[in-house]
């Protein structure tokens, strides 16, 4: 077994939990759905963090070249895994539905830590690309990644409905444009 297929079989096993919780969680919200307030914002954001996960373990593929994996290099690609998860997590209620719950409220009572966690993975995808990989700061990817980054302070720091749901667009639109780079 090469250091790549070692790492990426703990990479896919903390994805793959991560997206077990997120499917259960949706499930039991289905089961309760007369107990919950949907949220639009809600339910985009819980679809695309899925949508991440698929893209993340779609591209961990590019670290098969590297033949000679370092401890910097599994915790770098550890961090933005578990920052990719954690917040799917926190955006979701969880396998206890709380009774009246009101996803749009739970999505801006936890909306600060899930955008934090995201501009750490979106960091650390930036850094893994330079630093491992020896990809140039200038490659597409790096400047659709950088936009992202930029564009999740605004949601970051705001609470304004319209912003939230607007920007929401945005980064379909920038994952669409990296899966097609």
């Amino acid at each position: 077994m090469s250091q790549f297929e070692y790492v990426s079989v703990l990479v896919s096993i903390v994805l793959a939990l991560g997206m077990g919780e997120i499917m259960i969680c949706w499930a039991r919200m289905i089961q309760q759905r007369e107990r919950i307030q949907f949220s639009a914002l809600h339910l985009f954001w819980s679809v695309f963090i899925m949508l991440l996960m698929v893209q993340f373990w779609w591209g961990f593929w590019q670290f098969s070249v590297i033949t000679d994996w370092s401890m910097f290099d599994l915790i770098h690609i550890l961090v933005e895994t578990a920052a990719l998860v954690i917040g799917a997590l926190i955006m979701l209620p969880g396998r206890q539905i709380p009774a009246d719950l009101d996803l749009e409220e739970f999505y801006f009572k936890h909306h600060r830590v899930f955008f934090g966690l995201a501009m750490v993975m979106v960091s650390s995808l930036i850094t893994a690309d330079i630093f491992i990989l020896q990809i140039p700061i200038a490659d597409p990817e790096n400047i659709i990644r950088a936009t992202a980054l930029i564009l999740l302070i605004p949601p970051l720091v705001s609470d304004n409905r319209k912003l939230h749901y607007s920007l929401g667009l945005a980064y379909f639109l920038l994952l669409t444009a990296f899966v097609m780079v």
